[in-house]
């Protein structure tokens, strides 16, 4: 698992060097920073048909879905209350996705754009957040789902070999 944090550009050197990480079954957290919507973040997103982001909303939102069939958050709930007191958010990047993306939004926002999305890339994955972890953008950081949320993102991106064969 490769975390982006916050990178104020991406170099075409670290690009290549995602490519076959990712596509040999690696998985990179994209959190964006300043202006994703640039030339050095579009490179990154576009090498792995990931989308792109937008120009900076300022709206105030909240996140409104939970994609509770996605194996990130099998498990992680045992029971779901009617009126579930999701995460605000301040502002954030649109993400914003093509037609022809293996694209599935995780959380939602109010407005129905993706908070976090994963993008299946070969044998690998991309996940994509809308806002970086800055109290500034978001109380996902302070609130109850980011912890399961970044744990099984990193049990996921292990790869897990044969543990044994069967032989006749």
């Amino acid at each position: 698992l490769i975390i982006l944090n916050e990178l104020r550009s991406v170099s075409s050197g670290l690009i290549q060097q995602l490519i076959p990480f990712i596509h040999n079954g690696g998985s990179l957290v994209v959190l964006p920073f300043g202006r994703p919507d640039g030339p050095e973040y579009s490179a990154l997103l576009k090498s792995f048909n990931a989308g792109s982001y937008g120009l900076l909303d300022t709206t105030d939102t909240r996140i409104s879905y939970i994609n509770l069939e996605h194996p990130l958050y099998s498990n992680v709930f045992d029971e779901i209350p009617e009126n579930l007191d999701l995460p605000f958010v301040f502002q954030h990047y649109p993400i914003q996705l093509e037609s022809r993306t293996k694209q599935e939004t995780l959380l939602e926002l109010q407005n129905r754009g993706p908070f976090l999305s994963v993008f299946q890339v070969e044998r690998g994955k991309v996940y994509l957040f809308a806002v970086p972890f800055n109290t500034d953008f978001s109380s996902f950081t302070r609130h109850a789902i980011f912890v399961p949320t970044l744990f099984k993102i990193a049990i996921s991106s292990v790869v897990e070999e044969t543990l044994y064969y069967s032989i006749g």
